[in-house]
This record gives C-alpha cells, sequence and structure tokens, in this order.
C-alpha cells in the first residue's frame, strides 16, 4: 500500500485534524487494516472519535480513535460536500430573500407591540429590550441573551410571529 499522501495518528492532534480536514472526503485506515471513506462531518475533541457521511451509502459512519490506523486526506473541499447533497448556501446567507422578510416581520412587530429596540440597515442583528441579540434566520435559536427571563420572552415573541 502506498503511505505517502497517508497521516499517520501519533503526527496529528485532533485540533488539527477539525482544524484542516473537516468538511473534507479522506480515508481512514482501522487498524484491522478496512478501509472507510467519507466527508468529515465532526470529530469529538476529547476522544478523538470521527464522524464520516459516507456518499455511497447516505449514512453516517462513527469512527472510535482507537480504531485508526493512518487517515488520508482526498482534497474535496465542503463546496464538493454541498454539492452532493445538493444543499445552495445562498438560500442561508443574511441577505437572502426569504431572510429579509423574516426580519421586515419581526422589526414590525416589535414597533407595532412598542417594544424597546434598535437595528442598523447594514447589521443583520436585532437588539431587543437592550440585552438580547437576534441573528438571522431570525428563530428562536439565534436569540442570544446573558438574561434568562429576557431570553425567553424574546423567544416566545419569535414563535407567536412565526
Amino acid at each position: 500500500m502506498d503511505t505517502k499522501n497517508f497521516i499517520q495518528l501519533n503526527d496529528l492532534s485532533i485540533q488539527n485534524l477539525g482544524q484542516h480536514y473537516l468538511g473534507y472526503y479522506i480515508k481512514v485506515t482501522l487498524n484491522d487494516g478496512d478501509i472507510r471513506n467519507g466527508y468529515l462531518y465532526t470529530l469529538d475533541p476529547t476522544l478523538g472519535n470521527l464522524i464520516l457521511i459516507n456518499d455511497e451509502k447516505n449514512g453516517a459512519i462513527a469512527i472510535m480513535h482507537h480504531a485508526m490506523d493512518m487517515i488520508a486526506d482526498l482534497k474535496m473541499t465542503i463546496k464538493d460536500m454541498d454539492e452532493l447533497f445538493n444543499y445552495n448556501q445562498d438560500e442561508y446567507n443574511s441577505n437572502a430573500s426569504w431572510i429579509l422578510e423574516r426580519r421586515e416581520a419581526f422589526v414590525a412587530y416589535l414597533e407595532k407591540s412598542r417594544i424597546p429596540f434598535r437595528y442598523d440597515l447594514n447589521d443583520p442583528v436585532i437588539h431587543v429590550l437592550g440585552r438580547a441579540r437576534v441573528h438571522p434566520p431570525y428563530v428562536t435559536t439565534s436569540v442570544l441573551c446573558d438574561n434568562n427571563i429576557i431570553r425567553d420572552r424574546v423567544r416566545e415573541m419569535i414563535m407567536n410571529l412565526f
């Protein structure tokens, strides 16, 4: 077996693997000689376990760190992975029409309800009640706030609106 494109696991920290290979198509050689291919979806930084998305079987593969011997980088990017699964990243940028419509509806709701807020047309974040920040796509999970009561109230407003 030609191993010049392989990385020995003892030469690579888990942080480096995540920084450099997340979203790439990789080949993992296991200790027993079996080979697993797929896109590196995520990894556990504590234990070093990997989750690969397997394009052939349309499923995920979990590989435990103790079972891995070598990893080969086959140089496919996140963009390639998005194309494989028909994911269009442009639909999810903060200037997409459906996100702008949600923002306008939320701002109109806040104005109608006379709830104090501020926003800038050049900044996608809406600041509500002086504490909460609502980021695109303006859903309940995109509300950030240190105060649990305010965060819950803003999330409730979004749930009532949409």
